[in-house]
């Protein structure tokens, strides 16, 4: 269990991680529709949407793929297309995750 001290450092190292990844991994332009984060361990999550739009969708997967290899953070391949179900709901998702990162894709036609 950690002190106060300690969980309000973990805290204030998360929060620079996510902002560095604001700035520097996601799209310009992205729509950003929630997010989370937790700091035993280090994670967080952004779920993007899309706007309806598979080239809205596959273009912002492309570029958060670039953005992470310039950033020497490891993707492992396959296929990122997958199903989410989130309250009750199921839709198509695109979902990357690197390290303590995931982004999640939202919103887009099935075809």
């Amino acid at each position: 269990m950690a002190t106060k001290p300690q969980a309000k450092t973990a805290i204030d190292n998360t929060v620079v991680l996510v902002k560095a990844d604001i700035d520097t991994i996601l799209p310009t332009g992205v729509n950003i529709r929630k997010g989370s984060m937790s700091f035993a361990p280090n994670a967080w999550i952004f779920v993007l949407d899309a706007g309806g739009s598979l080239s809205t969708a596959t273009s912002w997967r492309d570029t958060i793929l670039a953005n992470l290899a310039a950033a020497s953070r490891p993707v492992p391949g396959g296929n990122n297309f997958q199903r989410r179900v989130d309250d009750g709901e199921s839709e198509k998702a695109i979902t990357i995750s690197s390290g303590p990162s995931t982004f999640k894709i939202v919103n887009f036609p099935n075809s």
